[in-house]
């Protein structure tokens, strides 16, 4: 939840870099900058296109990974 930018904007972590990137990687902090871009206005947020993509993205690999697993397993 830390790292998934839930409780400050990922923006206003520009003067540390290196946890930026680290949050960045968290799906989470996608689905928690598109909700601040929609429910709060004037807030300087991700663009939400951006929000949108790498939130389908994180499905699909996850689900994949996921669907992989479980046919891995469900055939054995």
């Amino acid at each position: 939840m830390f790292t998934g930018s839930t409780q400050f904007p990922w923006r206003s972590l520009e003067h540390l870099r290196w946890f930026q990137v680290v949050c960045a990687l968290n799906p989470l902090t996608y689905v928690s900058e598109g909700m601040r871009s929609i429910l709060v206005s004037g807030q300087q947020s991700l663009p939400l296109w951006l929000d949108v993509c790498a939130i389908v993205l994180a499905i699909g690999i996850f689900g994949s990974i996921g669907i992989w697993g479980f046919m891995r397993r469900a055939i054995d």
